[in-house]
């Protein structure tokens, strides 16, 4: 359901709105996005502390978050010479 949200409100900027506001808007909200992604795993860290045991924080999502990362910046610094995406 909220993958179908996200879709239906990138369609609807995209159809409705100027270009330049269209990109500016799912831009934020892109960051914004990435902003609670990555925040999420804090709420872990209180646990982390208390225990002094990161059994609480999720490998997983830890490695592919960090392999996101490393894979968007070769990205923008090889093929858009821009490594500050």
């Amino acid at each position: 359901l909220k993958v179908l949200g996200t879709m239906g409100f990138s369609v609807f900027a995209y159809a409705y709105l100027p270009q330049n506001m269209a990109l500016n808007l799912l831009g934020i909200t892109g960051n914004v996005m990435t902003i609670f992604m990555f925040g999420g795993p804090l709420t872990a860290i209180r646990t982390v502390v208390r225990e002094q045991n990161t059994r609480a924080l999720n490998l997983g999502f830890t490695c592919i978050v960090n392999l996101n990362c490393v894979l968007w910046f070769f990205y923008a610094y090889f093929m858009l010479d821009d490594p500050y995406i």
